[in-house]
């Protein structure tokens, strides 16, 4: 309200004052709902399944792999996912203290 009786539009202040405010609130709900997704193993392998080059994804590639026996595809993917996350949560953590 004060941004809009200074002379913004509305649009303009829900551009510099409420998104920069909320900033530091939707990266964290943006983490969070990323690192739950992470955690869908099982209604994965329910609905879509576990067919190899169609409905594979990165948890569904370290079961197949290991179901299998490769052992060394099924760490390195893990890996990959280890590094994938600690990324993100890299990220998060630097653009939230920009604020």
């Amino acid at each position: 309200d004060v941004a809009m009786t200074l002379g913004c539009t509305r649009a303009q202040a829900v551009w510099r004052v409420t998104l920069p405010a909320a900033r530091r609130g939707m990266f964290a709900a943006a983490s969070v709902a990323w690192a739950r997704s992470l955690g869908e193993f099982g209604p994965i392998l329910v609905f879509a399944g576990a067919t190899r080059m169609k409905t594979e994804v990165l948890p569904t590639t370290v079961w197949l792999e290991l179901s299998v026996g490769h052992l060394e595809a099924a760490v390195a993917v893990s890996l990959l996912m280890v590094l994938c996350a600690l990324t993100v949560l890299a990220l998060i953590k630097w653009l939230g203290e920009e604020v």
